[in-house]
């Protein structure tokens, strides 16, 4: 128990010292783009259910992993089809996402509490767009997947 703390201290401690050293180094590289210490540190602080105190350091490290895994996904995919992501579509899901909320000022309460602009939260949505445009695009489900997948379909019902 002593040890597994006392490593997981140190890696931590070497973590804040990378971080302090250069806050522009790279944590992945991805033809062209990057995700910066600085990137990792900005979503991770944006991320409510991040920095729990009950997570242990396991569930830390998994944490960590899985948002850097989240973040090159999204880094492929914003810079795949960003492009095919129009400003007024941005605008649409914005609109519904304020009208869900009971209006754009109610709206803007709600995102400065959690730590977003309008601008950011429109960034989000098209990071979001752009993988749904990108999934789209690569997955095709054609008939006879769905005959198959019908067929095999059992649900348990207990009446």
């Amino acid at each position: 128990m002593k040890t597994s703390y006392l490593v997981f201290i140190s890696i931590m401690s070497l973590f804040l010292l990378a971080a302090c050293s250069s806050s522009t180094s790279e944590i992945a590289t991805i033809r062209g783009g990057k995700v910066t210490i600085e990137d990792f540190y900005r979503q991770a602080f944006q991320d409510p259910s991040f920095g729990g105190q009950s997570a242990t350091g396991v569930q830390k490290k998994q944490m960590n992993e899985n948002l850097l895994r989240e973040m090159i996904l999204q880094k492929v995919f914003t810079d795949r089809y960003g492009e095919d992501v129009s400003d007024d579509l941005v605008e649409k899901s914005y609109q519904k996402q304020a009208e869900a909320y009971g209006g754009e000022d109610q709206f803007e309460k709600v995102l400065e509490a959690s730590g977003f602009t309008k601008k950011s939260f429109k960034e989000k949505i098209k990071e979001y767009l752009a993988i749904e445009v990108g999934l789209k695009e690569h997955m095709k489900i054609g008939q006879e997947e769905l005959r198959q997948a019908w067929e095999t379909f059992h649900p348990t019902v207990e009446a």
